[in-house]
């Protein structure tokens, strides 16, 4: 998994159908979880957080652990209303929309 994350693509499942979808999104969780060290990054609480995507435009739905942040779900409702900006969240986790671009179209490794 390490090198998953090191690459910051989730590889070997696919996005288009309903169990791929569920697998690749538990693993999105799994992965920035474990980054974010199980708190939410904007204001520290361990209360109800889950992984968000920052940016929902990237291909294949931005299932790269440099479009994703933990966040509760006050957090989360300010983050989708835009009162905490995706450039703002980016920061927090020391990415941009394009490095996660650049993530995701980084070479694949066989897994």
């Amino acid at each position: 998994m390490n090198s998953l994350i090191h690459t910051g693509l989730i590889m070997g499942l696919s996005n288009h159908n309903l169990k791929g979808r569920l697998e690749m999104n538990k693993y999105f969780d799994t992965i920035v979880s474990k980054r974010d060290g199980d708190v939410c990054r904007a204001c520290g609480s361990d209360n109800k957080i889950h992984a968000f995507h920052i940016s929902s435009d990237l291909p294949n739905g931005g299932y790269v652990v440099e479009n994703g942040i933990l966040l509760c779900g006050d957090c989360r409702n300010k983050a989708k209303d835009g009162i905490l900006t995706s450039d703002y969240l980016y920061s927090l986790i020391d990415s941009s929309k394009d490095a996660a671009l650049a993530a995701y179209k980084k070479p694949k490794p066989i897994v």
